[in-house]
């Protein structure tokens, strides 16, 4: 979908090319290098990458769905939808704790590991591809640049958001 900048008369030309190039690589099929014949997503990998990282902070403890939403930048019911998906196809299972019934607990399975390996494997090939294609110093520049980016917008959501709605 292009852009239709008629729309947006009101940006900058260099506001326009950033959400140009932002939106040309929102949209690169990410999905076409992940190994696992369509079987999952990036977002299901996303999924995956929590509960692993969650699992890994915590090898004696098990995985509750709060601790994979707390990890996630998106609502509790879009990961609990991504659990049910991924339960679907045996990536996870779910159990509910019979001394609490409020939790429960999420462990990744043996296909799941594998999955996960397999397009972590892949995903790092891919951004080892790209940077390969960029001199280090742009690179340093650009990732600079994305952090002061990244900064200056949580202040200004910060000093817009409404008090006591989180954003």
């Amino acid at each position: 979908m292009k852009i239709n900048w008629e729309e947006l008369k009101i940006l900058t030309n260099e506001q326009k090319e950033f959400l140009e190039i932002m939106h040309s690589i929102k949209h690169l099929n990410m999905g076409m290098i992940i190994p696992t014949g369509g079987q999952i997503n990036p977002g299901d990998f996303h999924t995956l990458k929590a509960i692993m990282r969650c699992k890994d902070e915590k090898p004696d403890k098990n995985v509750r769905v709060s601790d994979i939403v707390n990890r996630m930048p998106v609502p509790a019911p879009a990961v609990s939808r991504g659990l049910k998906f991924l339960e679907e196809k045996g990536f996870v299972k779910r159990t509910v704790d019979v001394n609490d019934r409020r939790n429960t607990w999420v462990t990744i399975t043996a296909e799941g590991e594998k999955v996960y390996h397999e397009t972590a494997d892949a995903m790092s090939d891919f951004f080892d591809a790209i940077f390969a294609k960029m001199d280090p110093g742009d690179i340093a520049a650009m990732n600079d640049g994305l952090k002061k980016l990244r900064t200056a917008a949580e202040e200004v959501v910060s000093e817009r958001s409404i008090k006591g709605v989180k954003i």
